[in-house]
């Protein structure tokens, strides 16, 4: 399988695709943290078999060296004499041949070099409601809470998409209402509304962090990419894709 970049804010199922790709495939999945050593990466990757699929999540945290040992893995299944611990050799030392994966929300922290070399990238992009709507009802029921179908389609459109944060409000309301599992007639939407506003978000979605940003360029006009980037981690993405592409 050809190298892929799976890009998207956190909780759209970038981790959860990989895992399913290997699924399907019959292959091992081993997963990369950020904050491992070169020297741990590199024994790890000695150890794969034909066909294993790595995954490097928050890829953008690795560090420059980890980042550089991996375009020769990339491009022929080597690694470079220098990466390898005790190694007495100068010739680069062969892997098994084995799929990368890699995802971040952050693209524009990845080395150039790098991110050229990466075949297939992938946009992940959030949920449209009526999926949400679906999945805050399916989480609402493992947790044992009936929602309204009116209910349910407003928590969603609350969740900008990202499956994550039905999971946070789901759990919230549970602990807003204490006795929500006691409810016959389930939550209603009037009690969303109610929790919502407790919360500070609005009719849009919107948490106070969000109108901050919005309050600002209404009062600015404009701002740059890095003063919106202050406010909001989600931003940082649009700030590296756009510094990319100048």
């Amino acid at each position: 399988m050809p190298t892929m970049l799976f890009m998207g804010p956190s909780g759209v199922g970038k981790t959860l695709a990989a895992r399913t790709i290997a699924s399907r495939a019959k292959a091992t999945l081993v997963k990369f943290s950020s904050t491992e050593t070169i020297a741990e990466i590199v024994e790890r990757l000695l150890t794969m078999q034909k066909g294993d699929v790595a995954f490097f999540d928050e890829c953008h945290k690795l560090s420059q060296d980890n980042q550089e040992m991996l375009y020769e893995v990339i491009d022929s299944d080597n690694v470079p004499a220098r990466f390898v611990p005790d190694s007495a050799g100068k010739e680069p030392v062969k892997i098994a041949s084995i799929s990368l994966i890699f995802a971040t929300d952050q693209p524009g922290r990845l080395q150039n070099a790098l991110y050229k070399r990466i075949a297939s990238p992938v946009n992940f992009e959030p949920y449209p409601v009526g999926e949400m709507k679906e999945i805050v009802e399916r989480i609402a029921t493992r947790q044992n809470i009936l929602l309204t179908p009116q209910a349910a389609r407003r928590l969603a459109m609350a969740c900008n998409g990202l499956p994550r944060r039905a999971e946070h409000h789901v759990q919230r309301i549970r602990l807003y209402f204490v006795s929500s599992e006691d409810r016959a007639n389930g939550i209603g939407l009037p009690d969303v509304v109610e929790y919502l506003r407790a919360h500070g978000i609005d009719s849009e979605g919107l948490s106070r962090l969000d109108r901050k940003v919005l309050d600002y360029l209404g009062e600015n006009g404009t701002a740059s990419l890095g003063t919106l980037a202050r406010f909001s981690a989600t931003l940082l993405t649009m700030v590296g894709r756009v510094e990319r592409e100048q």
